[in-house]
């Protein structure tokens, strides 16, 4: 089923969509300078550019004021500035409309075509939110685990800390760290923290909250690869209780 802004533009008996194109990967921006003491190029950087999703197809109406009426709620739909394009089940992708031609065809009143383009800034269809969860004891000792991402391409989630073991009052935590294993990255988030406090690391917005207010950091922000990633959440506290993980993030893949 294919929707736009949820307007289903496939199986509706008032729409049909004859040429789709999107399963191309897009062009990645290369930024790369030459060295100066050896032969080739130093690589600076290597991100995926926008996507263009096109669609071609058929507006029907019965009567000339029903194909009317259909042309405009396809329009109204298209024309919304940042879309939600569904086109495999369970993905989405976020396109703006860039340009539609819909020719006129005077020897026929209950049918119409039309030609539309998206681009996509953001080049990944995203699934829908998982999320994982743990407990871990506090103390001297850390917590050594490892999550399964799904997706063709890394995943930048939201890992949420709660302290557990009171319901108010400073819960004794002084520091928390959060190790990516794969890449040796380390963010570390200094500070008292009361109990049922909620530090939230969003690791696609670059930010670090307690309770929805953000506070300094030092480190950097991981981007969690495809597959099996260990990481490593360090509480440093002079009581020994337990806290709880979340990690919640949207699966990423090109088509």
């Amino acid at each position: 089923m294919i929707t736009v802004n949820g307007l289903q533009i496939d199986t509706n008996i008032n729409y049909l969509v004859e040429e789709l194109e999107y399963k191309t990967m897009p062009a990645r921006n290369l930024v790369y300078e030459p060295i100066s003491t050896r032969p080739g190029d130093k690589m600076i950087a290597y991100e995926w550019g926008q996507k263009e999703i096109y669609f071609k197809g058929r507006i029907f109406g019965s009567t000339p004021a029903e194909l009317q009426t259909n042309v405009d709620t396809l329009q109204k739909n298209f024309a919304v500035p940042f879309v939600s394009i569904s086109i495999d089940e369970g993905r989405a992708y976020t396109g703006t409309l860039s340009e539609m031609s819909i020719p006129t065809q005077f020897y026929t009143l209950s049918m119409a075509e039309y030609e539309a383009r998206f681009v996509c800034v953001d080049p990944f269809a995203y699934g829908t939110t998982l999320t994982v969860s743990g407990t871990v004891v506090s103390g001297t000792t850390t917590y050594s685990g490892q999550i399964t991402i799904s997706g063709t391409q890394f995943a930048e989630p939201t890992l949420t800390i709660i302290p557990g073991g009171g319901s108010s009052g400073d819960s004794g935590i002084r520091q928390i760290q959060i190790y990516h294993s794969p890449t040796g990255e380390l963010i570390t988030v200094s500070g008292t923290y009361n109990y049922l406090t909620n530090m939230v690391v969003d690791y696609n917005n670059f930010y670090v909250t307690k309770d929805g207010l953000q506070v300094d950091y030092q480190g950097i922000f991981s981007r969690f690869e495809p597959g099996v990633v260990p990481f490593t959440i360090t509480v440093v506290s002079g009581i020994k209780q337990t806290y709880n993980w979340k990690l919640s993030y949207q699966p990423r893949y090109f088509q």
